[in-house]
């Protein structure tokens, strides 16, 4: 399998249904395979509306990657840059931001996942209203 970075699930009601507080998130899921380098990977999304949280959960490898989560705006400028370590772990963060355009979201492993037949899945969620 070779290395894969697609948005997985999306979550928009705010056209269709009235509610007290519409919401929206995007699910994006990352993937590299031991032997697949460790390049970064990218994403671009069209998003609407007020970020409020970035979720991210980063699987557990021997090669013991940091992984940098990077969000750019439509002109390319960096609004938000964060380095975790591997761990099966989540890792949260409120934001309050409004968007509009297409923002790149990107995911850099430091290393290769390491050891035959290892994966390394990152899964980010946006999530506004």
């Amino acid at each position: 399998m070779a290395k894969s970075a697609v948005l997985t699930s999306e979550y928009d009601k705010r056209a269709n249904e009235v509610h007290r507080w519409s919401v929206w998130e995007k699910k994006l899921t990352f993937i590299w395979q031991t032997g697949d380098d460790h390049a970064e990977q990218k994403v671009a999304l069209p998003l609407n509306g007020i970020l409020l949280s970035i979720v991210m959960k980063v699987s557990s490898v021997t090669g013991d990657p940091d992984v940098t989560l990077t969000l750019d705006d439509n002109d390319d400028n960096e609004m938000f840059s964060i380095t975790e370590d591997d761990g099966d772990t989540y890792y949260y963060w409120w934001w309050f931001d409004v968007l509009q355009g297409t923002m790149t979201l990107g995911v850099n492993p430091s290393a290769d996942p390491g050891g035959t037949g290892q994966t390394l899945t990152v899964t980010v969620w946006l999530r506004g209203i």
